[in-house]
């Protein structure tokens, strides 16, 4: 696709200008730049959504079109929804803020293994008691993130990101997690 369409798409911002720019393009034959538009509008359904529920909704209709890659996209804005509404948010630290999408990363992960809305409790516990990263061994937080590609929302990433908030232990545990990790 030539810079002039890319450029076309990148300017639209409502789905009503999408689906007008589709029409018309499909009416030229151009399939391919009427495609890019489509996802074009996924990306502007995501950013719209405004709640954990209509994420959810939005996940399950994107998977019912074999759609797995919106689903990583939805997670993020969920998650981001998640930790917006966290009390005292625009008071937090950035490597606080990196840490609360990691719990709800985290907790996501267990409503999904669970079928039901999940604490992470022994998590929570494990911060307060031990530190973010300190222990020895993985943990199938970090595994389960790493698969569900949100592996940057890991307290390993947090951890790497921002080095001088945590023990060397941390650092020198989050670094070879990561190294061990393949994708």
């Amino acid at each position: 696709m030539n810079q002039e369409k890319t450029n076309k798409i990148g300017a639209l911002k409502t789905i009503a200008e999408c689906k007008n720019l589709e029409l018309q393009t499909r009416n030229q034959g151009d399939l391919a730049f009427a495609e890019a538009i489509c996802e074009r509008i996924y990306e502007i359904s995501i950013d719209n959504l405004k709640s954990e529920i209509e994420c959810e909704r939005f996940s399950i209709n994107a998977l019912k079109k074999d759609r797995p890659d919106l689903v990583k996209c939805i997670n993020r804005k969920s998650i981001d929804l998640l930790v917006k509404k966290y009390p005292g948010y625009a008071s937090l630290r950035e490597v606080e803020i990196e840490s609360l999408k990691a719990t709800y990363s985290y907790e996501k992960i267990l409503r999904l293994k669970n079928g039901k809305r999940t604490q992470a409790t022994y998590t929570w516990r494990s911060i307060k008691n031990y530190g973010i990263v300190s222990k020895p061994r993985d943990t199938s937080g970090f595994t389960n993130l790493s698969e569900m590609g949100l592996k940057d929302y890991s307290f390993e990433a947090i951890v790497l990101k921002y080095p001088n908030a945590f023990s060397n232990s941390a650092v020198e545990q989050a670094t070879f997690r990561f190294a061990g990790c393949a994708s």
